[in-house]
C-alpha cells in the first residue's frame, strides 16, 4: 500500500502546464518527442520538473490555456508551449 501512496503523491500540486512545460523543456519543444512522452506516461519526479520550470525564464502559456493563441491551434503539430 505505501507504494501506492507514493505513487499517488508523484504529481501531487503539479498541473498539467506545468507538465507541458517541463516536457517541453526537457525536449527542447520537439513536438512529437513531448507528444510521445505523454503517450507512453513518461513520468517525471517533482523534482524534475521544478528543475525544468526554474530554468524557464518566462512562463508561457500552453496548448491547454485560454490564452493560447486560436491560430496556433489550427496549424498542424503546434507548439505545446508559446
Amino acid at each position: 500500500m505505501k507504494e501506492s501512496n507514493s505513487k499517488d503523491k508523484h504529481f501531487e500540486n503539479i498541473t498539467m502546464n506545468e507538465i507541458l512545460v517541463a516536457f517541453s523543456q526537457k525536449y527542447h519543444g520537439h513536438f512529437f518527442k513531448i507528444l510521445e512522452a505523454l503517450k507512453e506516461k513518461e513520468r517525471l519526479t517533482n523534482k524534475d520538473i521544478k528543475q525544468y520550470l526554474e530554468d524557464v525564464e518566462e512562463m508561457n502559456e500552453t496548448i491547454l490555456s485560454d490564452k493560447y493563441p486560436s491560430p496556433l491551434k489550427e496549424i498542424p503539430n503546434p507548439p505545446f508551449m508559446q
